[in-house]
């Protein structure tokens, strides 16, 4: 004979029961309030530029451009593209999120908003499943459209939905969200037969992330929250409610197996080395899930890099806070279950379950195990216990105003916290301010500062990177050392390459305070220390070319390739070695050995982007040598692909003139130097393009003021003096040229040109001594 429902279950179910009598206007129309709601405070994420991981993982993923070769992502490890040591240490495989990431990619055309789109898609799918799933459990849609509308808003959720690498996590939330709800719907039906949809949304949520082996804990806890006749019937029938979920874990073993060639299936894989003692990995794990539960309850200091700290004294503050979170629940947890509200306590085990795999695993989830997209699903939990609780609370009006109260609280900073994802340098110089003793930040906001610099040659970016640089430096030599500061090999080797490369651009664009010598014996120094390292050897390999030393460059970047033959820069810098000896050849008179080094470019530059698929650079330079050996075709398929990613980019712009103006298209040439003059006017090569191109077209008076225009914005180009200099000799207006053929040659006075032009210089004197 069943057990009759306690009073307090009765009591419970019959709170929420207006559901019944809400027309599918107003549910189906407040569900859609919600969801506008959401959209209106993420929007600014649309518009957010590719950032840290994404540089890994969509800007250098050749899986995304082509469906051909999709394929093997599926079938590779998720870390698979980057450096082989960093391969061999990333247990991941996650095979529907790089099929979301090629999605992503085909709305956008390969640019962020294709990807933010869909990142916002899915975080609306779930907040929808978390009101159905909330309705469920609740029998209220006013609840439940409150609790979506938490879950929705709630700050820690920004950084899964703004972030592009982070897509797995409202990937992997919606679908064990989907199948948290087929399986209360299984257990509402009578649970019977074998559960179908459950196990099948549950593989499909551990092929986009690992951490959906908490769907098992989490459907315990919805077991827990349902309103039952008996409580015998709670877990009842046990193998038939988990039995096909297991079996799901055991394929997914295998296929892991499969993928990875060892028994360990990647789960064996240790992501970072923490090098911590046994006694801190306990009290690290009291720091995750107690910091975990206080980050839900008080989202105030959102933080991407909370660094582990390997050593702690015991009167640390974030320890005992975490230990006060964790009493705090303990607590709320013993009250729910003495006074048997169902749906409370399950809202409170849905917190600690959704975060339990990282908590057992603290190896595998890297440097930073107090992320914010870890609690992606556990914010369903608050918003649940947080809805259920103020709706008990207080009468109908107030509990409204409350809650509204609430969800503009968490709308108003999450609006905010979007604008940390803008771009890599706002992310970077924000993470410095909160966590400025940490090496790895210092070294990631001068990478990203010697990035801009690359764009904007802004010599105080510049100098602000090797600032950077130099602080993570300074962390490494504090003396004695600072326990409490993680600092590991890479980070040293990271700190001394971005110093050694703020030498190399130093002395490059201010030749005055830096020097190629000095950069070359830091990389040297490097090499001496870490001699596996290919960046060490690509960035020698960068001095050693503009040094003028082709062979000793090609050596360096021969050997970079050989420790990793994965390395985009290395590709690319080997190519521009080979752009440089094409020039060197045709200033000797070899044309035939200019052609060999333009075809060594092109293969190179392939190379690069078979790594890096959407580099504009590689796509430009590869271009360039393309139509130095009249592979036309190459180059125009280049420059389309660099044009759809930057169709703002003068660069392109003036490429694309130049292989119109190649093919003959001489009309064609000039409307798209004019284009790139629209984008910037000040680009003295593009004026110098026009009036070239204005001289195929026989308008020889405009094509005089764009060569004026030329010198005006570039009064150091060789090119533009001489080319105006033949420009007026072929017009019998020696004595006008002789000016712009002197200038030349002060600019080049051991040019391949310098003989001709003195040559010509002393043919003119005389002519116009005389008219004088």
């Amino acid at each position: 004979m069943a057990t009759p429902p306690t009073h307090a279950a009765v009591t419970e179910r019959l709170d929420f029961a207006p559901s019944a009598s809400v027309s599918a206007l107003v549910r189906w129309g407040g569900l859609g309030l919600v969801l506008a709601i959401v959209v209106g405070v993420l929007w600014p994420m649309l518009f957010g530029e590719l950032v840290y991981d994404d540089l890994w993982l969509v800007a250098r993923n050749p899986a995304l451009q082509n469906v051909a070769r999709l394929p093997e992502a599926l079938g590779a490890a998720y870390w698979d593209l980057a450096d082989p040591a960093n391969a061999a240490r990333i247990g991941y495989w996650r095979p529907l999120t790089s099929i979301a990431l090629f999605v992503g990619h085909a709305l956008g055309g390969g640019s962020p908003v294709g990807f933010h789109a869909l990142s916002l898609a899915l975080h609306l799918v779930a907040t929808a499943l978390a009101f159905l799933l909330a309705e469920r459990l609740t029998a209220s849609t006013r609840i439940a459209l409150f609790v979506a509308l938490l879950f929705g808003l709630h700050p820690v959720q920004v950084e899964a939905v703004a972030w592009i690498s982070a897509v797995n996590d409202p990937l992997c939330g919606a679908l064990c969200l989907g199948a948290l709800l087929a399986h209360l719907a299984w257990r509402e039906g009578g649970s019977r037969g074998w559960p179908i949809l459950a196990p099948t949304l549950f593989a499909l949520a551990l092929l986009a992330k690992e951490s959906a082996v908490a769907w098992i804990p989490l459907a315990l806890a919805i077991d827990v929250a349902r309103t039952v006749e008996s409580p015998a019937q709670r877990f009842k029938p046990l193998a038939r409610a988990f039995g096909p979920a297991l079996g799901v874990l055991a394929a997914y073993w295998l296929a892991r197996v499969a993928v990875f060639g060892d028994l360990g299936g990647g789960f064996d894989r240790v992501t970072s080395y923490l090098n911590v003692p046994f006694a801190r990995e306990i009290t690290l794990r009291i720091e995750l899930l107690g910091g975990a539960l206080g980050l839900l309850a008080w989202p105030a200091h959102l933080n991407l890099f909370r660094e582990v700290r390997p050593l702690i004294d015991a009167a640390d503050k974030q320890l005992w806070l975490a230990v006060f979170a964790i009493v705090i629940w303990i607590g709320l947890t013993f009250w729910a279950w003495k006074r048997e509200r169902r749906t409370l306590l399950g809202a409170l085990l849905i917190m600690p379950a959704a975060i339990a795999p990282a908590c057992l695993r603290i190896q595998s989830i890297g440097r930073f195990p107090l992320s914010e997209r870890f609690l992606y699903l556990s914010a369903f939990g608050l918003a649940l216990l947080v809805a259920t609780l103020i709706v008990r609370a207080l009468p109908r009006v107030p509990a409204a105003v409350a809650l509204c109260a609430l969800a503009i609280a968490c709308g108003v900073k999450s609006h905010a916290r979007t604008a940390f994802w803008h771009d890599e340098e706002t992310l970077f110089r924000e993470s410095a301010l909160a966590t400025p003793r940490s090496m790895y930040v210092q070294w990631g906001l001068g990478r990203a500062l010697l990035d801009k610099f690359q764009r904007t040659q802004d010599l105080r970016t510049l100098a602000d990177a090797n600032k950077a640089f130099e602080a993570a430096q300074d962390l490494a030599l504090i003396k004695p050392p600072d326990l409490s500061v993680l600092q590991t090999m890479p980070d040293i080797l990271q700190a001394n390459l971005g110093h050694a490369w703020y030498n190399a651009l130093c002395a490059l664009h201010a030749p005055g305070e830096c020097s190629l010598d000095e950069a070359a014996l830091l990389f040297n120094g490097i090499i001496k220390k870490f001699a596996a390292s290919e960046e060490a050897y690509c960035g020698l390999g960068f001095v050693l070319r503009c040094q003028g030393k082709f062979d000793e460059a090609d050596a360096a970047f021969a050997r970079a390739l050989e420790l990793n033959p994965k390395h985009h820069e290395s590709w690319f810098n080997k190519g521009m070695l080979a752009l440089d000896r094409a020039h060197a050849a045709l200033g000797r008179g070899d044309a035939a050995e200019a052609r060999t080094f333009w075809s060594e470019a092109v293969a190179n530059f392939d190379s690069s982007l078979e790594l890096a698929p959407d580099d504009v650079g590689a796509l430009m330079r590869l271009a360039t040598a393309a139509v130095e050996i009249d592979a036309l075709d190459r180059a125009r398929s280049a420059l389309s692909r660099a044009l759809a990613l930057a169709p703002d980019d003068p660069d392109v712009l003036m490429q694309l003139g130049v292989l119109a103006a190649r093919e003959k298209r001489f009309d064609n040439a000039l409307e798209w130097f004019e284009r790139a003059l629209k984008v910037d006017g000040s680009r003295g090569d593009a004026h110098l393009l026009r009036a070239k191109a204005l001289l195929q077209l026989g308008q020889d008076s405009q094509a005089m003021l764009a060569f004026q225009d030329a010198i005006r914005w570039a009064p150091d180009d060789f090119e533009s003096f001489y080319d105006f200099a033949v420009f007026l000799l072929q017009r019998n207006q020696g004595q006008d040229a002789l000016p712009f053929l002197e200038r030349a040659l002060a600019l080049q006075p051991n040019g391949p040109y310098a003989g001709e032009l003195r040559k010509q210089i002393d043919a003119l004197k005389p002519s116009v001594d005389a008219s004088k």
